[in-house]
């Protein structure tokens, strides 16, 4: 199980700061999982999964998922804030089995805790995560 410590940093609503990517963020068993949020509130696909880095709650490691046309990629996820301010969390990475002249783009997205999380995690064998269609009628 996930230890309170980081629960309380993670778990809850994270926006994209370019308004693109609304995800939950939720303790799942030993690991963290985030569900991609649609219009209306509606709770789609995982696309997120982390977990702590060497008991250091503001440094995970993971994979986020895009759907099939935008692919799987490694990621670390950075959590950041000033006392009085909302957390921000940094997720960089990529997909290593690719050069650097692939179609495949590194990740770089920053997201704002803006809420309490409303979507429960699904189950975290296999790909249940979201389709592109699904990803593009998100916003």
């Amino acid at each position: 199980m996930v230890q309170p410590a980081y629960a309380s940093i993670l778990e809850g609503r994270w926006k994209s700061i370019d308004g693109i990517l609304l995800v939950d963020v939720v303790p799942c068993g030993d690991v963290f999982c985030g569900r991609l949020v649609g219009k209306g509130n509606r709770c789609l696909g995982q696309i997120l999964k982390l977990k702590p880095v060497e008991d250091d709650p503001l440094v995970l490691s993971g994979e986020l998922d895009l759907a099939e046309n935008y692919g799987s990629y490694t990621v670390y996820a950075i959590i950041r804030g000033k006392e009085g301010e909302r957390p921000q969390m940094k997720l960089i990475g990529g997909d290593r089995t690719h050069s650097v002249f692939s179609r495949s783009m590194p990740v770089d997205v920053l997201l704002t805790r803006v809420g309490e999380a409303a979507c429960q995690p699904q189950g975290i064998s296999g790909r249940q995560n979201v389709d592109k269609a699904t990803l593009s009628a998100a916003r």
